[in-house]
Protein backbone atom coordinates (compact mmCIF):
# COMPACT_ATOMS: atom_id res chain seq x y z
CA UNK A 1 0.00 0.00 0.00
CA UNK A 2 1.06 3.52 -0.75
CA UNK A 3 2.27 5.70 2.42
CA UNK A 4 -0.93 7.73 1.90
CA UNK A 5 -4.54 7.16 0.61
CA UNK A 6 -6.31 7.91 -2.43
CA UNK A 7 -8.00 11.45 -2.10
CA UNK A 8 -11.56 12.09 -1.90
CA UNK A 9 -13.05 12.63 -5.29
CA UNK A 10 -11.15 9.62 -7.26
CA UNK A 11 -12.93 7.62 -9.10
CA UNK A 12 -12.16 3.83 -9.66
CA UNK A 13 -12.98 0.48 -10.61
CA UNK A 14 -13.23 -2.83 -8.01
CA UNK A 15 -12.70 -6.11 -8.65
CA UNK A 16 -15.75 -7.70 -9.56
CA UNK A 17 -17.60 -4.58 -10.02
CA UNK A 18 -19.25 -3.53 -13.15
CA UNK A 19 -19.79 0.61 -12.39
CA UNK A 20 -17.29 2.92 -11.42
CA UNK A 21 -17.05 4.40 -7.86
CA UNK A 22 -16.11 7.35 -6.30
CA UNK A 23 -14.13 8.15 -3.14
CA UNK A 24 -16.44 9.98 -0.27
CA UNK A 25 -14.85 9.53 2.86
CA UNK A 26 -12.79 7.30 4.72
CA UNK A 27 -12.25 4.12 7.13
CA UNK A 28 -15.96 2.98 6.86
CA UNK A 29 -16.47 0.47 10.56
CA UNK A 30 -18.04 -3.35 9.22
CA UNK A 31 -17.01 -4.45 12.94
CA UNK A 32 -15.66 -2.61 16.06
CA UNK A 33 -12.81 -4.37 15.03
CA UNK A 34 -12.62 -4.33 11.62
CA UNK A 35 -12.70 -1.25 8.78
CA UNK A 36 -12.33 -0.83 5.13
CA UNK A 37 -10.31 1.91 4.25
CA UNK A 38 -12.22 4.30 1.98
CA UNK A 39 -15.74 5.15 1.48
CA UNK A 40 -17.25 5.24 -1.67
CA UNK A 41 -20.75 6.27 -3.71
CA UNK A 42 -21.58 4.60 -7.35
CA UNK A 43 -19.93 6.70 -10.13
CA UNK A 44 -21.91 8.83 -11.97
CA UNK A 45 -25.03 8.54 -10.18
CA UNK A 46 -23.71 9.71 -7.05
CA UNK A 47 -25.04 9.11 -3.13
CA UNK A 48 -28.63 7.60 -3.73
CA UNK A 49 -30.62 6.39 -0.35
CA UNK A 50 -27.46 6.68 1.91
CA UNK A 51 -25.95 3.73 0.34
CA UNK A 52 -22.33 3.77 0.37
CA UNK A 53 -19.72 0.88 -0.73
CA UNK A 54 -16.68 0.39 2.05
CA UNK A 55 -13.30 -1.02 -0.30
CA UNK A 56 -9.89 -1.70 0.35
CA UNK A 57 -6.33 -0.40 -2.04
CA UNK A 58 -6.73 -3.65 -2.30
CA UNK A 59 -10.48 -4.33 -3.62
CA UNK A 60 -9.19 -1.27 -6.73
CA UNK A 61 -8.48 -2.92 -10.12
CA UNK A 62 -7.77 1.10 -11.74
CA UNK A 63 -7.70 4.36 -11.49
CA UNK A 64 -9.43 6.63 -13.62
CA UNK A 65 -9.27 10.11 -11.88
CA UNK A 66 -7.54 11.28 -9.28
CA UNK A 67 -9.33 13.64 -6.64
CA UNK A 68 -8.96 17.21 -5.52
CA UNK A 69 -5.12 16.72 -3.60
CA UNK A 70 -4.01 20.28 -1.41
CA UNK A 71 -0.85 20.35 0.49
CA UNK A 72 -3.62 20.11 3.32
CA UNK A 73 -5.10 16.80 1.88
CA UNK A 74 -2.20 15.05 1.28
CA UNK A 75 -0.63 15.77 4.87
CA UNK A 76 -4.12 14.52 6.32
CA UNK A 77 -4.38 11.21 4.22
CA UNK A 78 -0.30 10.56 5.01
CA UNK A 79 -1.26 10.93 8.77
CA UNK A 80 -4.81 8.79 8.59
CA UNK A 81 -2.60 6.11 6.55
CA UNK A 82 -0.12 5.93 9.34
CA UNK A 83 -3.04 6.03 12.08
CA UNK A 84 -4.94 2.57 9.73
CA UNK A 85 -1.24 1.02 9.48
CA UNK A 86 -0.61 1.05 13.50
CA UNK A 87 -5.06 -0.15 13.48
CA UNK A 88 -4.23 -3.08 11.40
CA UNK A 89 -1.05 -3.81 13.52
CA UNK A 90 -2.51 -4.56 16.54
CA UNK A 91 -4.90 -6.72 15.35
Amino acid sequence: MNDRLLPIGTVVSLNKMDQKVCIIGYMDPITEETFKYYVGCLFPTGLKQEKTIGFTEEDIDNIYFMGYQTEETLKFTKLLKIIIDKFNSEE
